[in-house]
């Protein structure tokens, strides 16, 4: 009969790769077994938090008690039982983590944990839960357009801001082409070059956001 011999190593690495031998002996006769390389466990984090959050995304914060290489998963969950939750990993020695493609105006569940280079994972710190921002509604109509020649092949559009407004768009009249590109929401004039002289032309300015396109001003 044999017994099972167990010894307990303290003062290690958390997180650390170790290997041992073991050897028996008797009379003068010893034989070795090495044992496969073992890593100890990483060390759980702690206090878990929000960063920046905006509409399909949100900044994870959480304090690492080791930089020595741990991975970190983070599960995400529309639910705060975590039944079906989708799962990120963090690189090694990181401590937030920016979390994409989200659905706005979502309440979201978050929870995280270290994982040692086994693949072993702690226990999870405790889940928080925060909502996406809601989209912005629809702009306004631009109003006030108008338009003033500032030489033979060049015409200044201008327009009043409108509310909500993420940017603005110049088009064409009669084929809607884009003219301008996206223009930021603090522009309220745009320079139509390259026109020929005494000729007429005709826009119209929509405004934008994350959420759509205003109705068109002419």
């Amino acid at each position: 009969m044999f017994l099972v011999k167990r010894k307990l190593e303290r003062g290690l690495l958390s997180n650390t790769s170790y290997f041992r031998s073991i050897e028996a002996y008797n009379y003068g006769n010893a034989v070795s077994v090495y044992c496969p390389a073992k890593y100890t466990l990483a060390m759980k984090p702690r206090n878990t938090r929000f960063g920046g959050i905006n509409y399909s995304s949100i900044t994870i914060l959480w304090d690492a008690a080791e930089l020595n290489g741990s991975i970190y998963r983070i599960e995400i969950s529309s639910g705060y039982n975590f039944l079906l939750p989708s799962s990120i990993l963090a690189g090694s020695g990181k401590n937030s983590f920016n979390i994409t493609d989200l659905e706005p105006g979502i309440t979201y569940f978050f929870r995280i944990c270290a994982v040692n280079g086994d693949g072993i994972s702690t226990e999870y710190d405790t889940a928080i839960s925060i909502k996406t921002k809601n989209l912005p509604p629809l702009p306004d109509i631009p109003r006030g357009v108008s338009g003033v020649a500032l030489n033979a092949r060049a015409i200044q559009w201008k327009w009043l801001p409108s509310a909500n407004a993420g940017g603005y768009r110049i088009r064409r009249s009669q084929d809607k082409l884009n003219l301008s590109g996206e223009l930021n929401a603090f522009t309220t004039f745009w320079n139509q070059n390259g026109l020929t002289a005494n000729n007429y032309y005709e826009i119209f300015v929509e405004a934008c956001n994350l959420t759509g396109t205003s109705a068109s001003a002419p």
